[in-house]
């Protein structure tokens, strides 16, 4: 009896050493986004990827992007960040290489093995890749169907000289002569980040500018990309825009707003807008186009990459749930779901995209389309923000117009200030 009682008291307790050992197994990972609309779709794959790996559960949070970036530049070098983190590309340059873990090999190969190549650019550093970049974006132009046809016009404008013509002819004015609907809805204000990415697509690239552009003599080192004819000519375009050809106003909406409600003809943004669309204006019977080109086609490429920070201490568990995230089944289910495009090369758009052929403006590059990335540098966000505060201010300045040595004074002097920045930082070369 002593025995049996002795055996029962053994087994209660290797029971529960081994109810300890499983709890100590649970594991609780963090991810970080700064996409506060997505919270639904990651919680979701969080609960499946738990389900498919029980001991395993993500916590998402999300925060506005320009919070999200506020709240890196102090957790990464304290090592308090979560255990992944959703950023995009320029989100990661100041991080990736000092804070930041490889990608193991087993989930680099699979990587490999699917990926679309060209959207690796923000990842690799070296023969090191130290991301996954899983969703990509690009600059696109939206139009009205209904109102170039109403216009006569058929089909989107293919080049700059065009893309005029048709914001002529598609802006609309009350009998004061005050628009009333833009012809081309264009970005003034805002982020200022985004007024530059905006400004680089839509007026830089066209003529073969950049925001930065790289040393000639001096490899690794960067001077101002457009303190020069393509500079000139895109601040050129926007006060034509603005003020000789009165195509959109600085006192009527702008943006994604304006087109929902029918008081823009076109504008350019990202591919999100097709997800909002289907919601604020899902009678809209709009389309989508690659930018119009000038000496070039061009457009920025920007990709959203999963991290793993080199302080988690459940690297093995998130490396786990980034490459589930990756699977081809997820990443179709984020296309469908919420209009975000994979880096996947082996996804049929054709089908994922029925119910909004939009998107695949952003599938079915035109072959003259030149993607233009970002240089890596950690003081490129600093930058972007500091150009869209100053040309902000030039596109109000309505006696620049038509006065080509003023407007090639006025984008010098913001060179000036984008060489110094980069001087501060010991990246400056001509």
């Amino acid at each position: 009896m002593i025995k049996t009682r002795h055996l029962i008291i053994v087994a209660a307790l290797l029971i529960a050493v081994f109810c300890v050992g499983a709890a100590d197994k649970s594991v609780k990972l963090t991810l970080w986004s700064g996409y506060p609309e997505l919270q639904g779709f990651y919680e979701s794959v969080a609960k499946d990827f738990t389900a498919k790996n029980p001991g395993i559960t993500v916590e998402i949070q999300t925060f506005a992007l320009a919070d999200l970036s506020n709240k890196l530049g102090m957790a990464v070098p304290s090592q308090t960040s979560a255990d992944i983190l959703e950023l995009i590309s320029l989100q990661s340059f100041p991080f990736a290489t000092k804070y930041f873990n490889e990608v193991p090999a087993d989930v680099k190969k699979s990587t490999m093995d699917a990926i679309n190549k060209e959207y690796l650019h923000d990842v690799l550093y070296g023969d090191k890749m130290m991301g996954l970049p899983f969703c990509f974006y690009s600059e696109v132009l939206y139009y009205n169907k209904d109102m170039l046809a109403e216009a006569g016009l058929k089909g989107p404008p293919d080049n700059i000289d065009q893309m005029i013509d048709y914001a002529r002819k598609l802006t609309k004015y009350d009998a004061q002569g005050n628009v009333t609907r833009s012809g081309l809805s264009m970005r003034f204000a805002g982020n200022p980040s985004g007024t530059c990415e905006k400004f680089w697509a839509f007026g830089l690239m066209p003529f073969g500018g950049d925001i930065l552009e790289e040393s000639k003599t001096s490899p690794g080192k960067f001077h101002n990309g457009f303190a020069n004819d393509a500079g000139y000519k895109a601040l050129n375009l926007y006060l034509d825009l603005i003020y000789k050809y009165k195509v959109t106003d600085f006192n009527v909406k702008q943006d994604s707003d304006a087109f929902a409600q029918g008081k823009a003809a076109m504008f350019q943004r990202e591919q999100w807008v097709v997800g909002t669309l289907a919601t604020t204006a899902p009678n809209l019977n709009y389309g989508a186009a690659a930018l119009p080109k000038g000496t070039q086609r061009g457009t920025f490429a920007i990709t959203r990459n999963m991290f793993v920070p080199k302080a988690s201490k459940n690297q093995e568990e998130a490396w786990k749930f980034v490459s589930y995230f990756y699977s081809k089944p997820v990443m179709e289910r984020m296309v469908k779901e919420t209009g975000w495009l994979s880096t996947r090369a082996d996804l049929d758009y054709s089908k994922l995209l029925e119910a909004a052929p939009q998107l695949m403006a952003g599938v079915d590059n035109p072959k003259d389309l030149k993607f233009i990335w970002q240089k890596r540098l950690t003081a490129e966000n600093g930058i972007m923000i500091k150009v869209g505060e100053e040309i902000t201010k030039l596109f109000r300045e309505s006696s620049l117009q038509g006065n080509e040595a003023k407007i090639r004074e006025a984008i010098n002097k913001v060179g000036v200030i984008v060489d110094d920045m980069l001087k501060d930082e010991g990246l400056y070369a001509k």
